[in-house]
């Protein structure tokens, strides 16, 4: 369970509590009544705590099967994101230990956040790898890929030099091994690769941008496909260019 899902069940559980202690405290007076008078009403005081603790294990057991905790397909665990819930390269920087791949086109709503910027600033593992594996501007796959989604390439490109200069800047501030690489290759994937092992993944759809078709997450011990995406960025990560920021 990852920690923004672990915030998410913490935040619903205390609405829960919340909701749920509302019609309590109204009725607590009644109670205490009651107790005063040596008539406890325990039966009320049990089933208030027991509707408590109910709805908090139901919002948890949602939460683990989701996220493939249990269940037939627990051996294999790929979690499935909207595109509004999906998992940003911001979320993961503060999780990583070694090394986050960003793996896609130009990066430019990654990088441009406010959120990714505040991450780098709160990194505990200050020597950690960051890497972005990105679609070369002077390729035919790129001039393709922008036609395909029905965007302008000289509107990319710009988009793309806004990222190296943004990652140019964030290195020399932060003093972080980060470094980006240009690949000739249609995309597929659009991927976060977190220590090589935990992958955030969707597809390149036609007609779409990658961030709004739906979102995997899937770790390469449990899930064969993570293997092959780590695969594939390894192999195209050879095959690249070097930029230089």
């Amino acid at each position: 369970m990852t920690n923004r899902q672990a915030h998410s069940i913490a935040r619903d559980s205390l609405l829960i509590a919340t909701v749920v202690g509302i019609p309590a405290g109204v009725l607590a007076d009644s109670v205490s009544q009651a107790l005063n008078a040596k008539k406890a009403d325990w039966l009320y005081v049990v089933a208030v705590t027991l509707a408590i603790l109910v709805l908090v294990l139901l919002r948890l057991l949602i939460a683990m099967y989701r996220a493939g905790g249990f269940g037939a397909g627990a051996n294999i665990r790929i979690e499935k994101m909207a595109p509004v819930d999906r998992t940003s390269l911001a979320d993961v920087l503060l999780d990583a230990r070694e090394e986050v791949v960003f793996y896609g086109i130009s990066a430019k709503r990654s990088v441009t956040e406010d959120s990714f910027r505040r991450s780098l600033e709160r990194l505990e593992y200050r020597n950690l790898r960051i890497r972005f594996l990105l679609l070369d501007p002077s390729c035919s796959a790129f001039v393709e890929r922008a036609r395909d989604e029905g965007e302008s390439a000289d509107a990319w490109r710009a988009d793309m030099q806004t990222t190296i200069s943004r990652l140019s800047a964030h290195k020399a501030s932060s003093n972080l091994d980060i470094r980006l690489r240009m690949s000739s290759r249609y995309p597929v994937w659009r991927a976060i690769i977190v220590d090589r092992e935990q992958v955030y993944v969707s597809t390149f759809l036609p007609g779409k941008r990658g961030t709004e078709a739906h979102q995997y997450a899937l770790k390469r011990s449990e899930e064969e496909v993570a293997h092959g995406i780590i695969k594939s960025y390894r192999l195209s990560w050879k095959e690249s260019r070097e930029v230089e920021l």
